[in-house]
């Protein structure tokens, strides 16, 4: 092959190579949702009432938005990662607190977004 025609190969390869490895680190972060994790402490609140279930909601939330930010790109395949990482911490750590209150914020929350 001479010169110019060798240009277009390397560089289709050398595109793929670089696809080709973002996607696995995509695939690998992807998969590592269950490995984040944050503790938000509640003690302080009766999370029996709607109001203090809505503090620990906002608590859980800011959590959330803090151990997925890794996704956070403006990339859209990154922002729904982002996304999608946050809906699955929030909605493990409401499952956690198993209260009533703080589900059916959750609920709320969820049909206004």
């Amino acid at each position: 092959m001479n010169s110019p025609t060798r240009l277009p190969c390397i560089l289709a390869a050398t595109i793929l190579a670089a696809l080709t490895c973002s996607i696995a680190a995509v695939s690998f972060a992807a998969d590592s949702f269950d490995d984040l994790q944050v503790k938000v402490k509640f003690a302080d609140l009766d999370i029996s009432s709607a109001s203090g279930a809505a503090v620990l909601y906002m608590r859980i939330q800011g959590a959330a938005e803090i151990v997925c930010r890794p996704f956070k790109n403006p990339d859209l395949y990154f922002r729904r990662l982002f996304f999608a990482c946050v809906r699955k911490a929030m909605s493990k750590a409401v499952d956690e607190v198993n209260q009533p209150v703080l589900y059916t914020i959750a609920k709320r929350q969820d049909r206004t977004h």
